[in-house]
């Protein structure tokens, strides 16, 4: 709790996600609050030493989904020293323009870590512009076409390639919770309540962006 609680609501609610959002924080000192960066990494550490834990001796595929383990590529790089490892990345936010992320005093380190996998993936084309960007401007790297149509570059031997695609759903498990007992009991309450209107219904966080 004393680690998890200022992770979450005050290095990643308060700054990296309005940050990645094209949001500059009211409270600039945030940047270079060095106890809170000290909390990402090391709760970055603590989910790459159970990954190793699991990946044993093993060929593997490592997913990191979003902002709170963008730091955990480079921490698996630095650990696990292995050729069999195949990392990837998915991020689930935007990626913001340079000139905001220029403001991040640790905007390296995050990009060097995002050049740790394979694969990176954007929900976008502008989003993924904007990493490439970043990678231009504060480490001089540059993407090219390259095989298969990927836009892609080498890092330290690695080759990192960009993919840009929307995470869907799975129709199959929503077909399959529409006829569980629990959703037609919920059903059955509510469709009184709504005869003759077509309800839409959604689900979204509640903060400020």
């Amino acid at each position: 709790k004393d680690i998890i609680d200022p992770f979450n609501l005050e290095f990643m609610h308060q700054f990296m996600r309005p940050l990645f959002h094209n949001m500059l924080p009211i409270n600039t000192l945030v940047f270079s609050n060095e106890r809170l960066w000290n909390i990402f990494n090391e709760v970055s550490k603590a989910f790459v030493a159970t990954i190793l834990d699991v990946c044993h001796h093993r060929p593997s595929v490592v997913w990191f989904h979003d902002i709170p383990l963008l730091l955990c590529p480079l921490i698996l790089n630095k650990r696990g020293n292995r050729s069999d490892l195949r990392i990837g990345l998915f991020l689930h936010a935007p990626f913001p323009s340079s000139d905001v992320f220029k403001t991040v005093p640790q905007r390296e380190e995050i990009l060097r870590s995002m050049l740790c996998c394979d694969l990176i993936g954007f929900h976008t084309f502008e989003f993924a512009r904007h990493f490439m960007i970043c990678c231009q401007r504060f480490l001089s790297i540059d993407f090219n076409i390259v095989e298969a149509g990927f836009l892609g570059t080498s890092y330290y031997g690695r080759k990192v390639r960009i993919r840009v695609g929307h995470a869907g759903v799975q129709p199959a498990h929503v077909e399959e919770m529409l006829h569980s007992r629990e959703f037609q009991e919920y059903y059955a309450e509510f469709e009184p309540l709504f005869q003759g209107r077509i309800v839409l219904a959604g689900v979204d966080k509640l903060h400020r962006l």
